[in-house]
């Protein structure tokens, strides 16, 4: 999976985690609130050139590096595998 289409980075003091295409944020939410107990606060969704981008905001968490460790170790493989039968 190319980086550029996940991104985590501090927006205004919270947490927010960009990802790019459908399947691949519904994978990595559900890893989220179903291994680790992490909900976003809030989500928006844009789009650019013709792909779905999704914005989950984590309001209460300011250092983006616990959710880094967390995406460094979902099954890069299997992250790779759903960015591939979407792209």
């Amino acid at each position: 999976m190319q980086y550029s289409d996940l991104k985590i980075e501090v927006t205004d003091g919270h947490v927010v985690l960009s990802v790019t295409d459908t399947e691949t944020f519904d994978f990595i939410e559900d890893i989220l609130a179903e291994k680790h107990g992490l909900e976003w606060s809030y989500m928006a969704t844009d789009e650019v050139d013709g792909k779905p981008i999704y914005t989950a905001h984590f309001l209460e968490m300011k250092d983006p590096k616990r959710l880094q460790i967390i995406v460094n170790d979902i099954d890069q493989d299997e992250l790779q595998r759903i960015w591939n039968l979407n792209n």
